[in-house]
């Protein structure tokens, strides 16, 4: 196995909404205490590879089909410890091309 290096922008490949807590083995945080839908998409990266995430910070209305995304965190989680654990999302990116994206994320 080695290190890859891919693209922390990307394009909205397709995208769903879900309004209720996933299933075990879930265990994040991200519906608090209410039912308002949340987003996951796909995200192409590169023309290379589509990874599923978490949409965040855009409303229904917003999301389209090859809109520009960039990688953020979020919080996900408090442990046990209570330490805030996060994850990574993607959230809109209207200025940004993929074409001019030279930055790229470790995973």
């Amino acid at each position: 196995m080695h290190r890859n290096e891919l693209p922390r922008e990307g394009n909205l490949w397709t995208w769903t909404s879900q309004g209720f807590r996933p299933k075990e083995p879930f265990c994040g945080d991200l519906l608090g205490t209410g039912a308002q839908p949340w987003f996951v998409g796909l995200v192409e990266l590169g023309g290379r590879i589509r990874i599923e995430s978490i949409l965040h910070n855009v409303a229904e209305q917003e999301l389209a089909i090859g809109m520009p995304l960039k990688l953020t965190v979020i919080p996900f989680r408090t442990s046990d410890s209570g330490d805030t654990v996060i994850t990574f999302a993607f959230e809109p990116a209207p200025h940004i091309t993929t074409s001019d994206s030279t930055e790229a994320a470790h995973v």
